[in-house]
């Protein structure tokens, strides 16, 4: 029976003839819309598929998803999403344009004035119908440091496990692929979920050359945890991948709003939302114009629709803030220089972190034959026959099996008390203001911000609790998962289609390019042990020659990207956000994405992190509503 309470629930029956087989109800044409929604979704990737499927299951409030990149079903989506890379893609797996935003970042001042690209997703999915699927969780500390930054204990470690586990259904390695490692792999299944809509298990091909480094961390005596879940990941860890166990094929957010029997729920695709409408302080709805995948957006064709009880942003680390200024919420300054009535003055934009990453110059020159395939095409083309025939082979595999995260004490075993100190001690003359690693123009409100979160990362870098940088695959590509440099994004149009000024200000904090030298020096020491001899691991020339402290600083500013892939907190918590993900100074709008947290994890967790984050927000939207 549909409740009296909301009679827009009538107009359902006005699209009930549209397909089941479909996610939700799929609109096609904006005709088919209802007059208003309870609630407006912007962005249906990671964090907003998560939130519109939870809030949908209340069957009395409607929900719409507006998502500016394609909703891929049949064929399509088997080809572009659930395998991926297909083969001629495998040596550069990053998605075509017609699907994801690809943004240019910088001129960046500490990489030597280069200038990269920000690519994030623009798919019904989001980052998660894209991203090499690995399944990690943060450390305890990560959590834990949100909650008292926020003095909100609901963010804790202890309290936020059980968002995590609502998200995944864990399987366990197979028979087969345990013997392939000896038995080696480790779990417990009991840290993980098991009616979550994301199925997660470990692939089931076997990489030889990963003996070699279980080897190499072993003679190295990096600690090895038996599970990476638990809240303690630091070391040498197994990682499983968001795959589905039967088929190998990609699970992702688009599971959350695979609702046949929702008629609440509706999906509008490219379709992007190009302003948030305010009455007074209120959100009240969005404005929107068609999209169409390949194409360019339709600017004279722009609609609106309204919101009755809350809009719900999810738009991404840069489109989210971004939408946000041009809407009128964010620094005054922006504002009144592009003549948009201030609505909230916010430092929206600023605290921009990534995990930089740096590819070091190893060449393997003795892999077991298969992993020398990679360029092959015929090979490549005959697995991927293979796997769409069996599920087995090649296309199992993800992005490997071993991670190591290092911790500063695993870094500077005999230094990094004194190291940590020299940013902490109040008597140090060498302890700089935290404002000056900031840009110039930063919001005092952010700055302040900043410097309650360096004092608590400082802290927890003292312990072996959290980690700074990542390998994966032994130790020629290394990951810097907790920065303590700061960047921004700022429009500079009133256009959401144009790009707006991002700058990561990757390794602006000093302590950041300490991590990245010995990090080096680190990963150089490990490839260079008697233990990974089997691989024939060589320099190359060009890295041959970085030798001096002068010539290691100068190969990181010339060859570290500043990320583009793990993003967050560009409207966080705290500065932006109460800890309800409430935006200051108005009512009725939140923030769910990435874009929301204030401090960045220390570990390879942008994915299942999302994941949890979003379902925490789905809870805190039914907590304010009364919902089921």
């Amino acid at each position: 029976m549909i409740s009296s309470a909301h009679p827009s629930l009538l107009a359902l029956l006005a699209v009930a003839h549209l397909a089941l087989a479909l996610p939700g109800i799929h609109i096609t044409n904006p005709n088919q819309l209802l007059p208003s929604y309870d609630f407006i979704v912007i962005g249906g990737g990671t964090a907003g598929n998560v939130v519109a499927g939870r809030l949908s299951e209340d069957p009395k409030h409607t929900i719409l998803v507006i998502e500016a990149g394609p909703l891929f079903t049949g064929k399509t989506e088997l080809d572009e999403i659930l395998v991926q890379p297909k083969p001629e893609k495998w040596r550069d797996p990053r998605p075509p344009p017609e699907y994801a935003w690809d943004l240019p970042s910088g001129p960046h001042e500490f990489l030597n004035g280069r200038m990269t690209n920000f690519s994030m997703a623009k798919v019904f999915g989001g980052g998660s119908a894209l991203n090499g699927r690995i399944w990690a969780r943060p450390s305890k500390r990560d959590l834990d440091d949100w909650a008292e930054y926020l003095n909100d204990k609901s963010w804790s470690w202890k309290n936020m496990e059980k968002y995590y586990r609502k998200a995944e259904t864990f399987t366990p390695p197979s028979d087969e692929y345990q013997k392939k490692a000896e038995g080696q792999i480790t779990y417990d299944k009991k840290e993980y979920g098991n009616n979550g809509p994301i199925q997660v298990t470990y692939p089931q091909h076997w990489l030889e050359s990963t003996k070699t480094h279980l080897a190499g961390y072993k003679a190295m005596g990096f600690p090895f945890k038996r599970e990476q879940a638990g809240g303690d990941p630091n070391g040498v860890i197994w990682f499983p991948a968001s795959s589905d166990p039967r088929t190998f094929m990609r699970s992702h957010s688009r599971n959350y709003v695979d609702t046949r029997s929702r008629r609440n729920l509706h999906l509008l695709p490219e379709h992007a939302v190009t302003k948030i409408l305010f009455k007074g302080k209120r959100a009240v709805g969005v404005e929107y114009v068609p999209y169409p995948y390949g194409g360019k957006p339709q600017l004279g064709k722009k609609r609106s629709i309204k919101a009755s009880k809350e809009i719900l942003l999810a738009a991404g680390v840069i489109k989210s803030p971004q939408l946000l200024q041009v809407s009128g919420v964010g620094p005054a300054k922006i504002s009144r220089s592009l003549g948009i009535p201030v609505i909230s003055n916010l430092p929206v934009g600023e605290g921009l972190q990534d995990h930089g990453r740096i590819f070091y110059g190893f060449n393997n020159t003795n892999l077991p034959f298969e992993e020398t395939q990679t360029s092959n095409l015929t090979y490549l083309q005959l697995e991927y026959s293979k796997y769409l025939k069996t599920h087995t082979g090649r296309y199992t595999t993800t992005a490997g099996h071993l991670m190591t995260l290092l911790t500063v004490p695993m870094l500077f075993p005999k230094s990094y008390k004194s190291i940590i100190s020299t940013y902490t001690s109040q008597q140090s003359l060498q302890s700089p203001n935290p404002r000056t690693y900031l840009h110039a123009n930063v919001d005092p409100v952010y700055a302040k911000e900043y410097e309650k979160q360096l004092a608590l990362t400082y802290k927890s870098l003292l312990t072996t609790k959290m980690s700074v940088l990542e390998w994966t695959g032994g130790a020629t590509v290394s990951t810097f998962v907790k920065p303590l440099s700061r960047g921004f994004v700022y429009a500079n149009t009133t256009s959401i289609f144009d790009s707006p000024l991002i700058q990561a200000r990757t390794l602006a904090h000093p302590l950041d390019l300490e991590f990245q030298k010995v990090g080096l020096r680190l990963a150089r020491r490990y490839n260079a042990q008697d233990a990974l001899k089997p691989l024939g691991i060589i320099e190359t020339d060009a890295f041959q020659a970085v030798q001096t402290d002068e010539q290691v600083v100068e190969y990181i500013r010339t060859n570290l990207s500043p990320g583009g892939a793990h993003g967050c907190c560009t409207v966080g918590m705290g500065s932006c956000l109460d800890s309800k993900m409430r935006v200051k100074g108005v009512r009725g709008l939140r923030v769910v994405d990435s874009s929301a947290w204030p401090i960045i994890p220390g570990a390879h967790t942008s994915q299942c992190t999302a994941y949890a984050v979003a379902e925490k927000a789905a809870d805190l939207v039914k907590q304010d509503h009364g919902m089921k």
